[in-house]
């Protein structure tokens, strides 16, 4: 790779253009929510500053800390949106979520040159397989790079423990958890979902996992207020387009061309497709 000849922002035409720009404002805050270094917003002000100068309508997202029982008001980035504001010299207008009505409206209004700041991205879902999850939740856990641990798997004889440890981090992080793997688990505080859809052939395919992650955040901003039904769905949705694409695969054809047909069955999935073909169960919790 040419790292020199790299593309930046600089060479694309973002005239007009809606912009999400994912940036680092990870900042410390003080005890009364003051921010007490500035470096990280003001790394990325030279970039905010080309986009509206050349009529950007601008999404700006970050996380900040590391919240432990969902939604907490010292996490909030008001204060970053309040110094960005001041910097910048306009308002910058902060959504109350990150994929409700309010950010719909907000977004949907935006003008050329004008900023908003999604609110702290950290709460709406948590996805990856069970070691990875519990690495997140218990600091331990047996994954290996992007692999789950043999030790971690979700069997039958497991999925009650597991379900009730995916229900408990959900509780203490106010997001709904998605574990993925050969049974895929949406589980949230009040609802729980059991997902059988996919083939074994997409765990050979380098990029389904960000592929599903790509497609549980469309889900979640299409469906605000529903967000465990939202990310059921494109569990769904991912593991049915492997199963539609492994049946189009010839003898000749392997991984490279499964994960093109991965893309083309999401591209061509409709709404009667997907509720014909998901393999869900909703379990309770009791």
């Amino acid at each position: 790779m040419d790292y020199l000849n790299k593309r930046c922002v600089r060479d694309m035409n973002i005239k007009g253009k809606t912009v999400f720009l994912r940036c680092d404002f990870n900042v410390p805050l003080d005890k009364e929510g003051n921010i007490t270094d500035t470096r990280r917003i003001d790394e990325s002000l030279k970039t905010i500053k080309y986009l509206i100068d050349n009529g950007s309508k601008i999404i700006l997202c970050s996380h900040l800390g590391r919240p432990k029982e969902g939604f907490d008001e010292k996490f909030s980035l008001l204060p970053v949106a309040k110094y960005l504001s001041e910097v910048l010299g306009r308002k910058i207008k902060l959504t109350k979520d990150i994929c409700g009505e309010d950010t719909k409206r907000i977004v949907s209004e935006l003008k050329p040159g004008e900023v908003c700041l999604l609110e702290n991205i950290r709460f709406a879902a948590i996805r990856g397989n069970i070691s990875e999850i519990k690495a997140i939740a218990l600091g331990s856990g047996g994954a290996r790079g992007v692999d789950a641990d043999v030790a971690d798997s979700v069997t039958d004889e497991t999925l009650p423990s597991v379900i009730e440890f995916a229900r408990e981090f959900s509780i203490k992080t106010g997001a709904v958890t998605v574990i993925t793997g050969a049974t895929d688990l949406v589980v949230s505080k009040d609802k729980q979902f059991i997902i059988k859809n996919g083939h074994p052939m997409m765990s050979s395919v380098t990029g389904t996992g960000c592929m599903l992650s790509a497609m549980t955040a469309a889900y979640l901003g299409a469906n605000p207020g529903d967000e465990a039904e939202a990310c059921a769905a494109a569990v769904c949705a991912m593991g049915l387009c492997g199963e539609l694409a492994h049946e189009r695969l010839s003898e000749r054809d392997g991984n490279s061309t499964y994960r093109n047909m991965i893309i083309d069955e999401i591209y061509n999935l409709t709404p009667q497709k997907l509720e014909e073909g998901a393999k869900i169960t909703v379990y309770n919790c009791r």
